[in-house]
C-alpha cells in the first residue's frame, strides 16, 4: 500500500516538474487562459508596467517567502503560467511554488509579437489637479494600499486606506464604476493590488510610481493620524 502511494506522489510530482518546463506560446497560452489557468507575471515592477499580459497577475518574485505573498491572492491549486524573463527566476519561483502545492503548467516570456498592455500612470501632480477639481467626492477613489502605521504616519485626505494584504476579502468597499488610482509605500504592493484589481472588473486602474513618499517630496497636503 505504501508502495502504491509513494509510487503515486513521485509520478505527480515528475508530472508537475514537467509541465512546469513547458513553454507556452501565444495560441496555446490564449487556450489555456481560457480553461481558467492564472497569468503570474514574477517580473519586476518596471518590466511589468512597460508591457504586460492582459489580466496577468504581477507578483514580483523574490526568494524569501514568495509562495506567501502570493497565497494571500491565488489559493494553491489553481494553475499558473509563468510569465518571466529568460533566466534563474523561473526556476527559483517555479520550485518555491511546487513545494507550496501550486501547479505550474508552464512559462511564457514576453515578446514584440505578444499584444501588450501598459499601465497608466499619474505622478503626484498629476493626481492632485485631479483631486483639487472635486472629483474624490464624484468619481474617483484614491485607494491607499500601505500598512496601518504607515496611513497613520500621514496619507492623502479622502484617500480610501485598503491594506493591499486585505484586498481580496475587502473588494466589495470599492465602487467599480469609479476611476481608481492606486498609492503605496512601494511599487511590488501597488503593481500587485492594481493588477489583482484589473482582474476584478476594474477598468485601467493607475499607478503613482513616486507612492505616498513622491507626494510628501511635492509638498502637497497629507493628514496625519487614522481618520
Amino acid at each position: 500500500m505504501f508502495e502504491v502511494i509513494f509510487s503515486h506522489h513521485k509520478t505527480t510530482g515528475l508530472l508537475l516538474k514537467q509541465n512546469s518546463e513547458r513553454f507556452l506560446t501565444g495560441l496555446d497560452l490564449a487556450e489555456e487562459v481560457q480553461h481558467g489557468v492564472l497569468l503570474l507575471d514574477i517580473r519586476q515592477p518596471q518590466q511589468f508596467v512597460n508591457g504586460h499580459l492582459a489580466g496577468s497577475l504581477n507578483i514580483a518574485f523574490h526568494p524569501a517567502g514568495y509562495a506567501g505573498r502570493l497565497d494571500i491572492f491565488v489559493r494553491p491549486g489553481r494553475p499558473l503560467a509563468l510569465v518571466c524573463e529568460p533566466g534563474p527566476e523561473r526556476l527559483a519561483a517555479t520550485f518555491s511554488l511546487l513545494q507550496a502545492g501550486y501547479n505550474i503548467i508552464g512559462y511564457t516570456e514576453i515578446t514584440a509579437a505578444l499584444p501588450l498592455e501598459v499601465t497608466p500612470q499619474l505622478s503626484p501632480r498629476q493626481l492632485w489637479q485631479e483631486i483639487s477639481k472635486g472629483r474624490l467626492e464624484q468619481n474617483l477613489t484614491v485607494l491607499d494600499v500601505r500598512i496601518p502605521v504607515e496611513w497613520n504616519d500621514y496619507h492623502i485626505e479622502g484617500a480610501l486606506h485598503l491594506p493591499y494584504f486585505e484586498i481580496p476579502h475587502r473588494l466589495h468597499e470599492l465602487d467599480p464604476r469609479k476611476e481608481l488610482v492606486v498609492i503605496a509605500s512601494n511599487r511590488f504592493h501597488s503593481l500587485t493590488a492594481l493588477s489583482f484589481l484589473t482582474q476584478h472588473g476594474f477598468e485601467q486602474p493607475c499607478e503613482v510610481p513616486s507612492g505616498m513618499s513622491g507626494w510628501a517630496r511635492s509638498g502637497l497636503p497629507i493628514k496625519r493620524g487614522s481618520p
